[in-house]
């Protein structure tokens, strides 16, 4: 029997989805506040979805139902989610900025291409992101770091973050926003291009596995000395490659 979206007040809400991509039923619960005070709104906004474009912004909402295959754009800004659900392998474009209690990311698919989760204050980190990435925006979040940077992204935006640090860049990047990050080891300076910032970066994580590396081995100097070794013969032992001792204590 053929499900009739207008009719969203039934005790069961079952709405007919058809993305492009066939057809999937999605079962609204009994609670007419089941993912929020916006729940009918939310079966009216999946219901009425269409060339695989899903907008379910400046709803109240809590949550959100599962997606459906297909899915190619969801916009989910200025909600009350703290999650998002798994999203699906066909997704290119994700808007999830302005969700005040969205605390993290599911697993990106490999198809996405743009993500803009900016002014979520709650989120502190990011999954693993796609290789064919091109987009990425999270100002104003609570990141701490950023994972690596897939070789095809070229816009990032990374304005009033708690980052301390970041990852190399790829070369196809030509637009890195940093305004407003005080915790930045190496803050870029007026006029300082991209590439020669780059570079600085790379020499102070060259230096800083440099000193971590000298640090681990006076410390197993230390403890050869303590436990085993006369420390003239750990010093003959450093001199002859030192390195070497520290991967094979």
């Amino acid at each position: 029997m053929a499900h009739n979206p207008d009719k969203v007040c039934a005790p069961v809400r079952s709405l007919l989805l058809s993305l492009g991509h066939g057809q999937k039923d999605i079962v609204i619960p009994e609670d007419p506040a089941g993912y929020g005070p916006d729940t009918d709104i939310l079966a009216k906004r999946f219901s009425q979805s269409y060339y695989g474009r899903l907008d379910l912004s400046y709803l109240r909402i809590t949550s959100i139902p599962e997606l459906p295959y297909g899915l190619r754009v969801l916009s989910c800004h200025n909600t009350d989610i703290t999650y998002l659900p798994k999203l699906p392998g066909t997704l290119k474009e994700l808007n999830c900025r302005d969700n005040k209690n969205l605390r993290c990311l599911p697993e990106l698919p490999d198809l996405l291409m743009y993500l803009e989760c900016n002014n979520n204050p709650k989120l502190t980190s990011l999954p693993k992101l796609p290789r064919w990435l091109r987009y990425l925006s999270v100002n104003n979040t609570g990141l701490e770091s950023l994972p690596d940077l897939p070789e095809y992204l070229s816009h990032v935006y990374c304005d009033s973050t708690k980052l301390t640090e970041i990852p190399p860049l790829p070369e196809n990047v030509w637009v890195f926003s940093l305004v407003n990050c005080p915790n930045l080891s190496i803050q870029r300076e007026p006029g300082e291009s991209l590439q020669d910032y780059n570079e600085r970066w790379n020499e102070y994580r060259e230096d800083q596995s440099r000193m971590r590396c000298q640090d681990r081995n006076a410390v197993v100097k230390e403890d050869l000395i303590a436990t085993f070794w006369h420390p003239f013969r750990v010093e003959k032992m450093l001199e002859q490659g030192g390195w070497e001792l520290v991967d094979s204590y």
